[in-house]
């Protein structure tokens, strides 16, 4: 639908930004964090910021590509030929 595709590159650019700056508080606070704890606790840690990580990298490679990306004016303006 209608949602699922990108409505303008400035939306998207604030979108991606706001979910990296999330993620990459999220990974700072673990940092902060002191290390060691029950095993479980270890390797939950470890994932989570494995998680966060590649979610930031994602995010940093789809900032590049916005240009890319037909949106909302664009698909208005083809269909109206």
């Amino acid at each position: 639908g209608f949602m699922a595709l990108p409505v303008s590159e400035r939306n998207e650019l604030l979108v991606v930004n706001t979910i990296a700056e999330v993620c990459q508080k999220a990974l700072d606070d673990m940092k902060q964090c002191k290390e060691g704890g029950p095993e479980i606790c270890t390797k939950l840690r470890e994932s989570e910021m494995k998680a966060l990580t590649r979610t930031v990298e994602f995010l940093d490679r789809e900032k590049e590509a916005l240009d890319l990306k037909e949106y909302y004016q664009e698909r208005r303006l083809k269909d109206l030929g």
